[in-house]
């Protein structure tokens, strides 16, 4: 199981938008606090703290399988679909999955 490490620096790369990423080689997940959804969760908004965990698995899947973002977003959907997440959510990261696999 991957660390999760709370990175409060930006690094090189990343964006506002970044809300986590893993360092290739690194059994190490970092969650982005200065990201929208990192400071709704740490508020305890439950939207939130769904989709901040299915970015801790569509990372985790990363740090274990490699780089496939098919592999990653799927892992992201099926945890939220386990998790009883609002459609809205899941539309979400069904978006992004098809505009990164575009």
């Amino acid at each position: 199981m991957p660390h999760i490490v709370l990175a409060d620096v930006m690094p090189d790369g990343a964006t506002l938008a970044t809300e986590a990423f893993v360092v290739p080689g690194l059994p190490v997940i970092y969650v982005s606090t200065w990201s929208d959804t990192y400071k709704a969760a740490k508020a305890g908004d439950r939207d939130a703290i769904l989709k901040l965990a299915s970015i801790i698995a569509h990372e985790r899947t990363h740090v274990e399988h490699g780089r496939s973002e098919r592999d990653a977003y799927e892992a992201q959907l099926l945890m939220l679909r386990r998790c009883g997440a609002p459609a809205r959510l899941i539309d979400g990261v069904r978006r992004s999955m098809h505009g990164v696999l575009r």
